[in-house]
């Protein structure tokens, strides 16, 4: 606020209240197209007021010249009389009246009122006039227009004041020196702020001429010299006080603020689109509408004690813009395509400068959203009044002394032609024109740049593009970043050039600002984070439990003690529940979708990504309890196997009511994608491929085998080394637990061998599920699971081909645990009761494999192990660094998917618990198999070495032989394997020359070790993980890192819905035992052994469920990246990884060929067995999006 006091005496002035300026112009702000865009005649400053030669209507001027403008308008007559016939009446008032007509009208008010406010007893004040023409008047070349129209101010103050001794200080000394000579006959006394005394005891009053923000430490100065007894008025006219100084400290900028909250804006003139903000002192602040029944003129909108915000404004216009005037959004590009030619009318006055032309690429919204009309107004709005998109150079060659060396600034750009460019239905990427003011002889080579983005909503950036720079040429910055709104995340956004730097080696004047972006993404650990947040830290698994809901929802942590350690997953700083303060509480969900991630590992790329995190939402949200609902009170069991088929030949009609929830509660799209109705209250899935050839193969003996090496889950299986098999569990709790498996089992069936002669022979190999599951058997058969803990012994046969000997079915001792399992044992028949028998024998296994395979193969050894990699390496590796260009694309969306499965599927009560076997012990029970994971086995040779799948063998191609030549797995693995580790050894050998290069790497070893102590911190101590002392280490880890990522993931997820989208092919649950002879669940299994099966695996809602949830969990995104594929060419300057990259892209393509040649060999019977489904899991590329059943994404994305 000003300071006020009753009227000063200054020497020669007098000061007279004068009449309110408003009564000089009665003016509406429509009048004829101005000539001014063509040319330039000086400005009239005579005080008689006759009509400027730049007669600039501040919002519907076009640039043209009108048919008229030859003939000079009569002095005498006003603006408003010229344009209307002599027959139209004039109102006396109107809403507008105040309203100036012209620039130079504005110009005059605004001395007026400034001269009324002094007079007043008004220090300092501040004169503005937000006009789109005068945003430009201060570059070079077309001062002297902006110093002529500062004159007519300084003279409106003189004669409202009729005070003699007013001082203009103007920005440089040249513009003071010249306007000197120039206005000899000027009634104002001339300096600059170079003076060594700008203003001296005789000035009474001080005009500052177009000061910026960085003038401000002069003005202040100047300010405290006019705060002498008495004190002396101060008028900042035009000012420039948005700073772009990034360089500028928080308390200096605070300092700032507050001296600037001393002033009063007493006059402010900005257009808008359609309307005006104006206020006038001694009168209120006015939003004005256009009147369209009045062209021309304006309506008063609102009247404000204070300056109007841009939410007052959001109020106020937003009526307008949800009203889609296509008029309103044609005005506003017709100023922007004025001031360009405006522009352009004025550079043959700009002496000649150093620029550079870049070229910026960004994308509005994700495909799927809906065009955000409001949004895209409030941008266009800010964009208008001043509030746009600016970007600095920073030079890699040369650092500023004053900000810690850190490379100097260029100055200030600014997006060209939003307004134009960005319209309310613009979609995907659109490209805008930037400038920069660059003299490389001082500046050198720029190597990042900052933005801000000062408009009402974020934008996704993805590239700049510098041109023709002059000693270097072309300079690409690749940046693929959501760009914030500076209110919200009040930070300068610094993005890099496309090269890559060690940390040594990084140019001097970068290293701080790589330091700075790194301290920036770690984050200070407090607090809840939002949206527009990029902090990237650790937090506990205590977010799955919801206790306030219930005390069937507790849940334990995961992370951070010995019962249960676990991976770490990223913070979101929720408050804790109000039952438990070790639980962090959880959001609704139906805000799912608002769980916090940084917001560059978002989904939002293109549109599937979207779609299935909408999917996922409905499904649990929706369908479940519907389902439930409907099917609780009727028995809700599938009768035959052709009901199970009709879910996909013919679709499963919904009972009544339900589809109504559905339809309610779902958009159409979703219907149709999440179930393919056919709008008939059907549910029909997609043929899954395991019985798309033949209905019943799946049955056989020898499907049930393949599986388990070219299935959706062919990671466990193990040869078997000791017979019978034992037990790891500790004998003084659980007693013994081995094997009840004898020879004379599976004697008959060894094609004459010994079962000492088979094992030694590599002939005999287990799927082991007994040890897993055993701990927790007793409690989750309280529930309504009933089920066994198994062993499944097989042969390998001549042909290559698997043959199952037994099944053991264990169950605890009911005298308690220490007195071992009770067990029996199963064995192969083909008739009678005794098939029906087996077949449920081989269904219990495969409950067992099922939720094996969901949380421990596919969550715990994918998804959640790689969550604290994408964190260390986001928080320790720049992006200027080789090894995070290696490694971030194999990182993509995989915390956003973590964050909403823990949001929605592995929570308590979530669809993973309700789906698969452990139920509310599912994630418990990954928690005490994590204590098994160990980092180097997760290399396929050591897995498969573990596993006793294979033996080393520096003979073979990939340095071990398979102890199963036919494992399609295995032998497709280890191809794409060693292609991810040639290139790995390729890329890396590149920049490490030595390993004494790797020890000195200050970020690679910050990285490893808080993977390793805060990422992997409950393994933290063991002795296993590398010590990332040598090139070897570091290319081991990376190609670990990116196999688990990429090729393990994909064989482990996208077969789900191929090889389990039929559920009895893979059930998930079982609800009953095995029947024993003489109960009626045995005379149901001899009389109708097709209905006991169906209604002792998975029921009927759960199967909806699970075939719901796997079909959306296997489908590829439409916009995939593909290893050896990146989603930018231009990821790296540096030739010979581009080439190596190349050369694994090609290497991978050989690989794919060589699949699909022993896919055809019928020689190899695991590659289809006797469903006729080829093993294409491990295929590279994916050939089409949707539910393929091949191609391996770079990342974990789903």
């Amino acid at each position: 606020m000003a300071s006020s006091s009753p009227n000063p005496s200054f020497g020669h002035c007098s000061f007279i209240a004068a009449s309110n300026p408003s009564s000089s112009t009665h003016l509406p702000l429509s009048f004829p197209r101005p000539s001014f865009l063509t040319a330039f005649p000086p400005i009239s400053s005579t005080k008689n007021g006759s009509v400027s030669k730049i007669r600039a209507k501040f919002e519907k001027f076009q640039g043209e010249i009108p048919q008229d403008d030859t003939q000079e308008p009569n002095p005498s007559m006003s603006l408003q009389q010229q344009e209307q016939p002599p027959s139209v009446s004039q109102e006396v008032e109107e809403d507008d009246s105040c309203l100036p007509s012209d620039l130079e009208g504005a110009v005059r008010q605004s001395g007026e009122a400034a001269g009324l406010f002094v007079s007043s007893g008004g220090l300092r004040a501040i004169v503005e006039l937000l006009i789109p023409q005068l945003q430009f008047l201060d570059d070079e070349g077309a001062q002297a227009e902006l110093w002529e129209l500062s004159r007519v101010f300084l003279e409106s103050v003189i004669e409202e004041t009729k005070c003699e001794k007013v001082k203009a200080v103007f920005p440089d000394a040249g513009a003071a020196a010249l306007l000197e000579y120039r206005w000899k006959d000027a009634s104002f006394k001339i300096s600059s702020l170079s003076d060594r005394k700008p203003v001296d005891t005789a000035d009474e009053i001080v005009v500052m001429v177009v000061p910026d923000y960085q003038m401000l430490e002069n003005v202040e100065k100047i300010a405290a010299a006019l705060s002498d007894d008495p004190p002396r008025p101060l008028i900042m006219w035009n000012p420039r006080l948005i700073s772009e100084d990034v360089g500028v400290g928080f308390n200096v900028r605070k300092l700032r603020r507050y001296f600037l909250s001393t002033f009063t804006t007493v006059y402010s003139m900005r257009p808008l689109p359609s309307g005006a903000v104006f206020r006038a002192y001694p009168g209120l602040w006015k939003v004005f509408f256009d009147d369209k029944d009045r062209p021309g003129r304006y309506l008063l909108a609102k009247e404000l004690i204070s300056r109007p915000d841009a939410g007052d404004l959001e109020i106020i216009f937003g009526n307008v813009a949800e009203s889609n005037d296509p008029s309103f959004f044609d005005k506003a590009a017709g100023v922007l395509s004025s001031v360009t030619r405006f522009m352009k009318a004025i550079s043959m006055f700009s002496k000649e400068k150093k620029t550079i032309k870049g070229e910026v690429v960004l994308m509005k919204s994700n495909v799927l959203d809906f065009n955000d009309f409001r949004a895209s107004f409030l941008d266009r709005l800010h964009e208008f009044l001043g509030q746009r998109v600016s970007l600095q150079l920073v030079s890699a060659d040369h650092g500023d002394h004053r900000n810690g060396l850190r490379g100097i600034l260029g100055k200030t750009a600014y997006l060209e032609d939003w307004i134009t460019a960005i319209t309310p239905l613009t979609a995907g990427e659109a490209t805008f024109n930037v400038t920069f003011d660059w003299d490389e002889e001082e500046m050198g080579i720029p190597g990042a740049f900052f933005i801000r983005n000062h408009h009402h909503s974020k934008f996704y950036l993805k590239s700049l593009t510098l041109r023709h720079v002059p000693g270097y040429g072309r300079i690409y910055f690749l940046c693929n970043s959501w760009v914030y709104p500076f209110r919200l995340s009040k930070e300068n956004r610094v993005f890099f050039v496309n090269q890559t730097y060690l940390p040594s080696e990084t140019p001097e004047p970068l290293r701080k600002l790589r330091e700075d972006e790194l301290q920036s993404l770690r984050g200070d650990g407090n607090g809840e984070l939002q949206e527009w947040n990029r902090v990237y830290d650790y937090a506990l698994y205590n977010d799955l439990a919801d206790p306030d809901k219930g005390s069937e929802y507790a849940r334990p942590v995961l992370g951070g003690s010995t019962n249960y350690p676990y991976p770490r997953r990223g913070r979101t700083g929720r408050p804790p529940t109000k039952s438990d303060p070790e639980t962090e509480s959880r959001i609704p969900l139906v805000q799912s979708l608002n769980i916090y991630v940084p917001r560059d590992e978002r989904f939002g790329h293109v549109k599937l990504s979207d779609f299935l995190a909408y999917a996922l939402k409905a499904v649990s949200q929706f369908i479940k309890p519907g389902l439930e609902e409907y099917f609780d009170a009727t028995p809700g069991e599938f009768d035959s196997f052709q009901d199970v088929l009709d879910l996909y030949e013919g679709g499963f009609r919904v009972p009544d009511g339900l589809f109504e929830v559905i339809r309610e509660n779902i958009a159409a799209p979703l219907i149709k994608e999440i179930f393919r109705t056919d709008g008939e209250g059907l549910f029909k899935f997609p043929m899954p491929q395991v019985i798309k050839e033949d209905r019943s193969a799946w049955r056989t003996d020898e499907e049930f085998g393949r599986e388990m090496l070219a299935g959706v889950n062919p990671v466990v299986i193990r040869r078997l080394q000791v017979f019978p098999p034992t037990s790891k569990l500790d004998p003084e709790v659980y007693g013994d637990q081995t094997s009840k498996i004898t020879e004379e089992h599976i004697m008959h069936n060894l094609d004459e061998l010994m079962v000492e002669e088979a094992i030694k022979k590599n002939r005999l190999f287990i799927l082991d599920h007994h040890d897993s599951l055993m701990p927790y058997l007793r409690r989750i058969n309280t529930t309504s699971t009933k089920t066994y803990a198994s062993r499944t012994l097989l042969f390998l046969k001549e042909d290559g081909t698997l043959k199952p000997l037994a099944i053991e079915l264990s169950l605890p001792n009911p005298r308690g645990d220490e007195f071992g399992a009770v067990s029996k044992v199963f064995v192969p028949a083909e008739q009678g009761v005794g098939s029906s028998i087996w077949q449920l024998a081989k269904a219990y296994a495969t409950v067992n494999d099922s939720g094996y395979h969901q949380l421990i193969s596919h969550w715990l050894n994918t998804h959640a192990v790689i969550e604290p990699v994408v964190i260390a390496t986001n928080r320790q590796l720049s992006v200027l660094h080789p090894v995070y260009k290696l490694l971030h694309p194999h990182f993509r969306d995989t915390m956003n998917i973590n964050a909403l499965a823990r949001q929605i599927l592995i929570n308590a009560g979530g669809l993973l618990e309700a789906t698969v076997l452990p139920s509310k012990y599912s994630m418990e029970m990954s928690a005490v198999l994590y204590k098994d994971w160990v980092f180097l086995e997760q290399a396929l040779p050591a897995d498969l070495i573990k596993r006793g799948m294979a033996i080393e063998d520096s003979n073979s191609p990939h340095g071990v032989r398979l102890a199963i030549e036919d494992y399609p797995y295995a032998v497709d693995g280890l191809e794409i394997w060693s292609a991810i580790k040639t290139w790995v050894t390729d890329y890396c050998s590149y920049y490490y020359k030595t390993d004494e290069t790797v020890r000195d790497d200050s970020e690679l070893q910050s990285w490893w070790k808080e993977l390793r102590e805060k990422g992997h911190g409950d393994k933290k101590d063991e002795p296993w993980w590398p010590k990332m002392q040598n090139i070897s280490e570091l290319i081991d880890t990376c190609t670990i890192i990116i196999w688990i990522a990429s090729a393990l993931h994909a064989a482990v997820n996208f077969g789900q819905y191929p090889y389990a989208g039929y559920l009895p092919n893979r059930p998930t649950i079982s609800r009953k035992f095995m029947p024993e002879e003489g109960t009626p669940e045995y005379k149901e299994l001899e009389s109708d052994p097709d209905k006991a099966f169906l209604r002792t695996i998975t029921a009927q809602v759960q199967t909806l469920l699970s075939v719901s949830l796997i079909e959306i969990l296997s489908r590829h995104s439409s916009d995939e990246v593909y290893l050896g594929r990146r989603d930018s060419p231009e990821w790296t300057t540096d030739k010979v990884p581009l080439e190596v990259f190349e050369k694994f892209g090609k290497k991978l393509a050989e690989i794919e060929e060589a699949i699909t040649k022993r896919n055809e060999d019928l020689t190899l019977k695991n590659r289809a067995g006797p469903v006729l489904m080829p093993y294409t899991l491990l295929y590279p590329s994916s050939g089409d999006e949707g539910l393929s059943g091949r191609g391996i994404p770079n990342s974990i994305s789903i």
